[in-house]
């Protein structure tokens, strides 16, 4: 079920209750919302950046794990 306001729209999901008490015990009140909108923003980005891991590795072979570990120390 979904509503539209505003260019936003309501809707509904279902999780395990302890699941929900728990997380929803560390989210301030009155930012569950933005909350689960940054998790899903941050999941989608996530895929997207597997799919092109995977992308790249098909087309030039999957990285070298020296120069990965190379990088991650260059970023931090």
């Amino acid at each position: 079920m979904s509503t539209e306001t505003s260019g936003y729209r309501r809707f509904s999901a279902t999780a395990p209750g302890d699941f929900l008490d728990e997380v929803t015990a560390e989210i301030p009140k009155g930012k569950f919302s933005a909350w689960v909108f940054e998790a899903m923003r941050e999941k989608r980005e996530r895929d997207n950046l597997a799919a092109l891991v995977a992308e790249m590795d098909d087309a030039h072979g999957p990285a070298d794990d020296t120069a990965v570990a190379r990088a991650a120390e260059l970023l931090g």
